[in-house]
C-alpha cells in the first residue's frame, strides 16, 4: 500500500494539470495566445533557472566528458539516420523525418518530469546527459533546421543566436561555476544555500505550466493524427534498444546508479525538441510536428508512470 501511494503522489499531480489544460482549451478559459504566453514565460523565466540549479549542482569529471561523447554520437547516428529515411520514403512530412527521429525535449520536458521523479538532488544526472545533446541541439540540430527553412547562418551567427537563448545562458553560467570550482566554494558559504534556494523557488511552477500547456494542445490540434501516431511509435522502437545499448556503455565507463538509470530511460522517451514548429516555414509540416510532439509527450508520461514504479519497486528496493 506504501508503495502505490508513493506512486500516485507523483503521478496524479502530472495528469491533474493535464486534465486542467484540456479543460481550459475544451472551456476556452485561455485562447491559444494565453498558452503561448505560458510557454514563452516558462521557456525564457523559469526553465533557466531549472537547467542552472541542474549544471550549478553538477561536479564534473573525465567520465562525464566520456558519457558526453557517448550522447552526442548516438544523436548524430539518429539524425543520419533520418536523413536515409527521408531519402527512401515516400511520406507526406518526410522533410521533418530527421528531425523528428533525433534530439530530445531536455529542457521543457526531461528536466521537470526528471525531478518530480527523483528529487532535486538528483537532477544534475540528467544534467550530465544533456552536455553531448545541447552541443548537438545548438550546433547540429537547429543550424540544419534553419538552413532548410531557408535561414542560412554562418557558425558565428549559429553561435550567437545560441548564447542569446535564456537556456544556454543558464546552462553556460551553472557550468561555469562547476567547472572553475566556484559552486563548491560559494556552497561553504551561506551565498551557496541561497542561489539554490532562489533558483529552486523561480524553478518551482515550471513543470505545472509545462504540463498544463501540453494538456491544452493535447485537445486542440488540428493535424492528422494517425500518421503522427506512427511516426511516435516508429521512434519509440528505435529509441527502446538505443536505451539498453546506450546505458550499457555509460555503465561500462562509471559505476551502475540507479538515478542516473532512470535519467537514461526518460531521456530516451522523450519527444524531439519542441523547436520544430518554431523553426519550419511551412504551414502544414508546423500542424504535423506539433502532433506529433504532443502525442508523443502524451507516450512520454505513460512511460514515466512505469519508471515511477520502477524507481519505488525495484530500484529503492535495499541490495541482498
Amino acid at each position: 500500500m506504501e508503495v502505490v501511494l508513493e506512486v500516485l503522489s507523483k503521478v496524479l499531480p502530472i495528469f491533474a494539470c493535464l486534465l486542467l489544460g484540456a479543460v481550459a482549451a475544451r472551456k476556452r478559459i485561455i485562447g491559444t495566445e494565453g498558452v503561448a504566453a505560458i510557454k514563452t514565460l516558462v521557456a525564457s523565466f523559469t526553465l533557466p533557472f531549472v537547467i542552472f540549479g541542474a549544471f550549478y549542482s553538477l561536479r564534473l569529471s573525465a567520465s562525464t566528458g566520456a558519457i558526453s561523447v557517448v550522447i552526442f554520437g548516438v544523436c548524430l547516428a539518429t539524425f543520419a539516420v533520418g536523413f536515409w529515411v527521408r531519402r527512401i520514403s515516400s511520406g507526406k512530412h518526410k522533410e521533418l523525418y530527421p528531425y523528428l527521429f533525433s534530439g530530445y525535449e531536455m529542457g521543457m520536458l526531461g528536466f521537470p518530469l526528471y525531478t518530480l521523479l527523483v528529487g532535486g538532488a538528483h537532477v544534475s544526472n540528467l544534467a550530465v546527459l544533456d552536455i553531448g545533446h545541447e552541443l548537438f541541439v545548438f550546433g547540429v540540430f537547429v543550424s540544419f533546421l534553419l538552413a532548410e527553412a531557408g535561414d542560412r547562418i554562418g557558425p558565428a551567427a549559429t553561435v550567437t543566436r545560441a548564447l542569446r537563448n535564456p537556456v544556454m545562458v543558464a546552462l553556460l553560467a551553472g557550468l561555469l561555476l562547476s567547472v572553475t570550482g566556484a559552486a563548491s566554494a560559494l556552497d561553504q558559504t551561506f551565498a551557496g544555500p541561497l542561489i539554490q534556494d532562489t533558483a529552486a523557488f523561480i524553478a518551482g511552477p515550471t513543470a505545472v505550466l509545462i504540463l498544463f500547456s501540453i494538456g491544452y494542445e493535447s485537445v486542440s490540434t488540428n493535424a492528422a493524427v494517425g500518421p503522427a501516431i506512427r511516426v511516435v511509435l516508429v521512434r519509440l522502437a528505435v529509441m527502446a534498444p538505443l536505451a539498453a545499448l546506450v546505458s550499457a556503455a555509460i555503465f561500462a565507463i562509471v559505476p551502475f546508479d540507479p538515478q542516473l538509470l532512470l535519467a537514461i530511460l526518460l531521456m530516451f522517451s522523450l519527444p524531439a525538441p519542441f523547436v520544430i514548429p518554431v523553426f519550419s516555414k511551412i504551414e502544414a509540416h508546423n500542424h504535423f510536428a506539433a502532433t506529433v510532439l504532443s502525442i508523443h509527450t502524451l507516450a512520454t508520461l505513460l512511460v514515466f508512470v512505469l519508471l515511477v514504479v520502477l524507481n519505488e519497486t525495484v530500484l529503492s528496493a535495499p541490495l541482498g
